[in-house]
């Protein structure tokens, strides 16, 4: 079966929120939006995120897209240094 996908369709936009816990601890969630479907995916969660831990996240989030027979080409993230 053909189907039509627009340019929206492999697009990945990633960011974190923090969630503060109850010792007072700061948890950074890491999360992926398929930008076509508005999916979200959490990635990961971590007290202390590095480009190494974010590395791994998203080679690890792009493999499940994958098995899941996804197609993404570009993924969409602010300036910050964590993201390397």
């Amino acid at each position: 079966m053909l189907t039509s996908l627009s340019h929206k369709d492999y697009f990945l936009a990633t960011d974190f929120f923090t969630v503060e816990t109850l010792f007072l601890q700061t948890l950074y969630v890491l999360f992926y939006l398929e930008i076509g479907s508005r999916r979200v995916h959490i990635a990961g969660i971590t007290a202390h995120p590095n480009a190494a831990w974010m590395t791994q996240q998203a080679r690890q989030q792009m493999w499940k897209l994958q098995d899941q027979g996804r197609e993404i080409r570009l993924v969409l993230h602010d300036g910050d240094g964590k993201f390397g």
